[in-house]
């Protein structure tokens, strides 16, 4: 769990964490040079499974994910953000799922959203349990909400797989399509995670950056359709298609040079828009 002068939510997410059914876990904790009263705050629980990392100097928060993760011992790493709420059967419920599916190497879930206040908004439920979906919709967006993600340690520690720090407010993008080449990710239909909407937080604080970032992810992604090093008016036919939905030469084009993506799903998941006549 990165921390940034979290101070106003972050009790209420450790707490969330220490009240799972799932009780052998450690809690990692690292702080990112907070101003405010956040580290007094985590030295106020009196709980062995948590481990207080404090940065000198302030890195960011990807750059803490991973500190955290290499600090982290155990076979399955969840992510947590110190402003959103675990539910209490979350660790349990995801556990016992990757421990029957071998080959899945993250899995998100569903949330509930809630304001500053702690009140429920609503189910986000937008993101597919079909893998073949999944890796479509990769090329568009993030598939996972970030905070409700648990994966397998060794995709860090076996693979090298870490979030890409270049990619500022955007790395959970590129580390699902990392991990989309070694295994398969999912969500569980189900909400486990109260997800915060706030004012501070980096989607509303950071959004043109982000879809900068975004946009270079996504052409990242090319190489799976042969094209390491795209010319202008491919990155402008890209682009065009997998944020407008504009585009129908380029996606068969795609649909022509990919034998990864399943076709039939490539097609579909493009042509719901009404802006492509398919």
């Amino acid at each position: 769990m990165p921390v940034y002068n979290a101070g106003r939510f972050l009790r209420e997410a450790i707490e969330s964490v220490l009240g799972q059914t799932h009780e052998n876990f450690e809690l990692v904790i690292v702080d990112d040079c907070s101003s405010d009263n956040s580290v007094q705050i985590v030295k106020s629980f009196d709980d062995e499974r948590i481990i207080l990392i404090e940065n000198k100097q302030n890195t960011g928060n990807y750059p803490c994910r991973n500190r955290g993760i290499k600090q982290a011992t155990g076979e399955f790493i969840a992510v947590m953000d110190a402003d959103d709420i675990m539910v209490p059967e979350r660790m349990d419920t995801q556990l016992l799922f990757l421990l029957n599916n071998e080959q899945y190497m993250a899995v998100g879930s569903d949330v509930f959203v809630v304001d500053e206040n702690s009140k429920e908004k609503g189910i986000w439920s937008k993101h597919s349990n079909n893998f073949e979906e999944i890796k479509v919709r990769l090329l568009k967006d993030n598939v996972c909400t970030h905070p409700t993600l648990m994966l397998r340690s060794e995709v860090f520690k076996k693979h090298g797989i870490y979030y890409n720090e270049k990619y500022l407010y955007s790395a959970d993008y590129e580390l699902l399509y990392q991990i989309s080449k070694i295994g398969k990710i999912t969500n569980i239909k189900i909400p486990l995670l109260k997800y915060r909407v706030h004012s501070g937080q980096i989607t509303a604080k950071k959004k043109n950056e982000q879809d900068l970032y975004k946009h270079q992810i996504q052409l990242k992604q090319l190489e799976r359709f042969g094209i390491s090093a795209p010319d202008f008016e491919q990155i402008e036919n890209h682009l065009n298609l997998v944020n407008l939905d504009k585009g129908q030469e380029w996606l068969n084009y795609l649909i022509e040079h990919t034998d990864f993506y399943d076709k039939n799903i490539l097609l579909n998941e493009f042509c719901t828009s009404a802006l492509l006549y398919c």
